[in-house]
């Protein structure tokens, strides 16, 4: 019975009616909930085959049904179908698929939130290793940018060192300057959360810390570029001053590498009423 309907729903992206196949190729995205992992896996199969049809609407019609079912793929068959997505599909398929996101994004759990921004984070890896496609990378980042408000504390910080590292990578900022002041708080809570759990760990393993060290001073970097005046206190979360110094630390590096005036530069208030900038006297003791 379901062999039956999954093949007359693939036989539906062939119908001469754009909206007919599009009709399909969303009905296609429904029943790949129920699917096992066998009949997936076929119908995965039987899509990509379609990317080589001759017809060129029917072939965007199969990268659009790849697009819906993806919400509900893992990174390794994302991967299959990445891999065999010829470059003049990708539109139709990652914008068939954030349109797929933004339907069902209300309905999601914690665990549905979890799969989806592993699977874009990895779609975007992907896609940043890869060639530069500026309407992929723009429909890639607006779907981080839809499941941005699903996260908790420490996938909204891991989103937004990705992000940064998208941007370090000549991709666009313009997502990092679209995230709220509170969203930035509690990235940075809980990035500051993490290093401080993984300096721990590694204390007692004898570990380097260079990795998230290095992912620390990335977010200082964003911080500083896109929301240099962010408040953070103690009062926060529990972040305690170990935590707000560590990161008053690499903001000083930073603000070093980049040549700009320290709290410790000689200040000249020929004005009178500016008062000296400096750091929180509790916070730096």
């Amino acid at each position: 019975m379901m062999e039956n309907a999954i093949n007359t729903l693939i036989d539906g992206l062939k119908n001469k009616y754009e909206d007919v196949r599009e009709s399909y190729a969303k009905s296609l995205g429904v029943i790949s909930e129920k699917l096992n992992e066998k009949q997936l896996e076929n119908v995965i199969n039987t899509l990509i085959d379609g990317l080589k049809d001759k017809d060129k609407s029917v072939r965007e019609s199969y990268a659009k049904s790849l697009g819906v079912i993806s919400t509900n793929l893992t990174d390794k068959q994302l991967e299959g179908v990445f891999n065999a997505l010829p470059n003049d599909l990708e539109y139709d398929y990652f914008n068939s698929y954030s349109k797929a996101l933004e339907e069902i994004s209300t309905k999601w759990n914690d665990k549905q939130s979890e799969r989806v921004f592993n699977a874009l984070i990895f779609l975007s890896k992907h896609s940043m290793d890869a060639n530069n496609n500026k309407h992929k990378d723009k429909l890639l980042v607006q779907s981080l940018k839809l499941i941005s408000t699903k996260l908790n504390d420490k996938q909204l910080y891991l989103l937004v060192i990705h992000l940064l590292e998208r941007a370090k990578k000549k991709c666009s900022w313009g997502a990092l300057s679209k995230i709220s002041e509170d969203m930035w708080k509690r990235a940075t809570i809980g990035g500051l959360k993490e290093n401080i759990k993984m300096k721990h760990e590694n204390t007692l393993m004898n570990k380097q810390n260079s990795n998230n060290d290095a992912d620390v001073q990335l977010l200082v970097v964003g911080l500083m570029t896109v929301n240099p005046r962010i408040q953070l206190s103690c009062n926060d979360d529990n972040i305690n001053f170990d935590a707000l110094n560590e990161l008053i630390r690499y903001c000083n590096v930073q603000v070093i590498e980049w040549t700009f005036p320290t709290n410790q530069s000689t200040w000249n208030n020929s004005i009178g009423d500016i008062e000296y900038p400096c750091l929180n006297n509790e916070i730096e003791q």
